[in-house]
């Protein structure tokens, strides 16, 4: 195990050997005048017994307490340090924080501990590790581990005289609150490690929703960095991201980048959503595979037309140009406007109709839209195993039953008062007719009622149903 332990002798105190007192071996010939028990020469005075210290650091180590409330963040937060070529030193006394004192052990982070608290402060004990590991000092993460912006601590340590000083927290660009990366999965084990590790340079906090996975899901997320928030059954793609906004809301989160497990999202494309929502008004930024050079099979790329051509009707838009071109694409960014909306809302489906509920949502809350040119590759190991066709039928009911809801008049009293002059106009045929010929058309006659009869029921129910809607939005 690669630990530092809190009670070894690092070049000071009374029990340490570091060439004065009783117990060591003078040289005057040394360099320090200092021979330590082990036989080595000591040029600092600072060589323990287990040999740490060989080797000069030129970067600062960076020290964390890892605890059962913290344990995700430590260790989301060793995989930024490491990445950015930083030591980390993570003290812990909580028996119960082993699993994430593993992990980040496993990730190349030094273990200093277990700490005894009546007698040892873990503060002491972390610049200790430092001293003894020779570096030049420590960045101190404080218990709460915000993100980090190493490069600004690391420059705060070297203005200043001390040996250790506390961390800077991180901020996105221009703002003081987290951007967030949410992944809702689903039995993705083979490659929910690959997309956390890959999103997350690009923002402060990777969270991945684990929707009831059977298949170690969760457990890969946490070893990559992430986050981790578990639904105990599999409740739909729809709930995993009511849990993400609800998870980016309780952050006040600046940002919530949403993104497929399955890896056909490239999260390198994440700063190019998070530029058009930084140089906008948008609050909602759309992944457009279809503007990307998207290689997208025939029989999909029908599928999605149709679904985005009632998609939009659906919400009113008419002309061309103003029409969201991708509706139903997953890789996303909402502002901190629609996080918080859409948190407190109850009209998000639990299921795959959930893409087009939000952007019901954010039409009828007047939020900018802007879509980006992203690509998507169709071509990774395990895509989705949804059905396409039960797919589409799905998103179409759900358009239907969404417009049904909201536009009444729209969906059930135009095409209702159509049907009923239709049935006006056929009864008028068969009147004329019986009078020119003496013949009666019967099934003419039949249909003209059956038709105005259809109308006229479906007049009054859209009727009916939009003084509801009126009212209860009223009372809400």
């Amino acid at each position: 195990m690669n630990s530092v332990d809190p009670d070894s002798n690092s070049g000071s105190g009374p029990d340490s050997n570091s060439g004065s007192g009783p117990d060591s071996n003078s040289d005057s010939g040394s360099n320090s005048g200092s021979n330590s028990n082990s036989g080595s020469n000591s040029n600092s005075g600072s060589n323990s017994d287990d040999g740490l210290g060989e080797s000069v650091e030129e970067t600062p180590a960076v020290g964390f307490v890892a605890t059962t409330k913290n344990a995700d963040a430590v260790v989301r937060e060793v995989v930024r340090a490491v990445q950015d070529d930083y030591d980390c030193l993570v003290a812990y006394s909580d028996r119960e924080a082993d699993e994430a004192v593993s992990l980040a052990e496993d990730l190349g982070a030094t273990i200093v501990g277990p700490l005894d608290s009546d007698r040892h402060s873990r503060r002491e004990e972390l610049v200790g590790a430092a001293r003894a590991l020779s570096h030049p000092g420590i960045v101190l993460v404080p218990p709460e581990t915000s993100p980090i912006d190493y490069r600004r601590s690391a420059e705060k340590l070297a203005e200043s005289d001390a040996f250790c000083v506390d961390s800077v927290r991180r901020s996105g660009k221009g703002r003081s609150s987290p951007r967030v990366v949410a992944i809702p999965a689903y039995n993705e084990v083979s490659t929910i490690g690959d997309v956390v590790r890959e999103a997350t340079p690009h923002v402060d906090e990777v969270l991945v929703v684990d929707d009831g996975s059977n298949d170690g899901t969760e457990v890969a997320a946490r070893e990559a960095g992430a986050t981790v928030v578990e639904h105990g059954t599999n409740r739909g793609y729809g709930s995993a991201l009511q849990s993400s906004f609800a998870e980016a809301a309780a952050r006040d989160a600046a940002a919530l980048v949403c993104l497929d497990a399955d890896g056909q999202h490239d999260p390198a494309e994440i700063p190019t959503l998070l530029e058009r929502l930084d140089g906008s008004d948008a609050e909602l930024v759309i992944g457009n595979r279809f503007e990307g050079g998207t290689d997208i099979p025939q029989y999909r790329r029908f599928g999605l037309f149709v679904i985005n051509v009632l998609t939009n009707l659906s919400m009113g838009v008419v002309r061309r140009r103003s029409w969201i071109g991708d509706t139903q694409s997953g890789f996303r960014a909402y502002g901190p406007s629609a996080i918080e909306s859409v948190a407190e809302s109850n009209d998000i489906s639990y299921h795959m109709g959930a893409s087009t509920d939000l952007l019901h949502h954010a039409h009828q809350h007047d939020y900018g839209i802007e879509e980006v040119a992203v690509t998507v590759d169709y071509a990774v190991e395990n895509p989705s195993s949804r059905d396409p066709v039960r797919h589409g039928l799905t998103l179409v009911s759900n358009i239907l039953r969404t417009v049904e809801r909201e536009r009444p008049i729209t969906i059930i009293g135009i095409p209702g008062f159509m049907l009923a002059l239709v049935g006006l106009g056929l009864g008028y045929f068969s009147i004329v007719n019986y009078l020119s010929t003496a013949t009666f058309p019967g099934g003419i006659a039949l249909l003209a009622g059956f038709s105005t009869l259809i109308g006229v029921l479906a007049c009054f129910t859209a009727i009916i149903l939009h003084s509801l809607t009126v009212h209860v939005s009223e009372l809400g």
